[in-house]
């Protein structure tokens, strides 16, 4: 399914830019801010970068070095491109990688992302959106 992912702030959208590196600075849901959600076979999912991507059909993975900085690279869906989404409530997910850190919208949104949550709290409540 395609989606969006509105940051915190429920301002900003999380995009994948030219590179493959994932941020959380953007304003407008484009091209570079739409995925597609795919549920994985163990019952976590993947995202990919959707086809009219400069990266296209890249999927995101959660680099396991010391900025925990997430990034659509991948060709396939392998353990380290499988995230949880863990309710929160009022429509809200916290997104937890496959080592157990959490997506995090610096300042709720508007600049880094990253994976370095230890407990979903404000910076980690993203709402996906289904377009």
């Amino acid at each position: 399914m395609r989606v969006n992912i509105l940051c915190p702030d429920g301002v900003h959208y999380v995009r994948a830019a030219g590179d493959g590196t994932l941020d959380a600075g953007a304003t407008i849901a484009d091209t570079w801010e739409c995925f597609i959600l795919e549920e994985q076979s163990d019952g976590h999912f993947a995202l990919r970068t959707i086809d009219e991507h400069p990266q296209p059909r890249r999927y995101v993975r959660a680099d396991c070095g010391r900025e925990k900085t997430l990034v659509a690279d991948r060709c396939e869906a392998a353990e380290h491109e499988h995230f949880t989404l863990e309710s929160l409530g009022d429509g809200r997910v916290a997104i937890r990688t496959y080592h157990d850190g959490y997506w995090r919208a610096v300042s709720e949104g508007g600049s880094a992302l990253d994976a370095l949550g230890r407990v979903p709290d404000a910076w980690e409540a993203f709402t996906i959106r289904i377009i």
